[in-house]
């Protein structure tokens, strides 16, 4: 089955048409016309989840009081594109659902420096 993504014309975001939903290819979609996945029916830039993030990283300690992540994860020496991965994730159900269905490998595809990766 192939899936049909929409990108919000504001932030960027990207979103996982629902089955049975319709969009016309050449109308704008915003993040608030989600009406099938309400929790991710807001925009969300890649600055403002990354400023999120940093502020988690300082502020979360581990049990022995040391920060959970000193640097953000890289992957073959670039940062990981967090934002964009958090999105797709989240749109296909949550890390459950895309490991259950054994989805991760079309998720690496998406991404030219995984491609390879499994």
């Amino acid at each position: 089955r192939e899936l049909a993504w929409l990108h919000c014309c504001e932030c960027g975001q990207q979103t996982l048409l629902e089955v049975g939903q319709q969009v016309e290819e050449s109308a704008k979609w915003v993040c608030t016309m989600n009406t099938w996945n309400p929790e991710m029916a807001k925009c969300l830039t890649s600055e403002e989840f990354m400023q999120q993030l940093r502020v988690l990283h300082v502020n979360t300690k581990g049990k022995d009081g040391e920060p959970l992540m000193d640097n953000l994860p890289k992957v073959r020496g670039e940062l990981l594109d967090l934002w964009w991965l958090y999105n797709v994730i989240t749109q296909m159900g949550g890390w459950q659902t895309v490991f259950s269905n054994t989805w991760l490998r079309w998720v690496y595809k998406q991404k030219d420096e995984w491609y390879g990766m499994t």
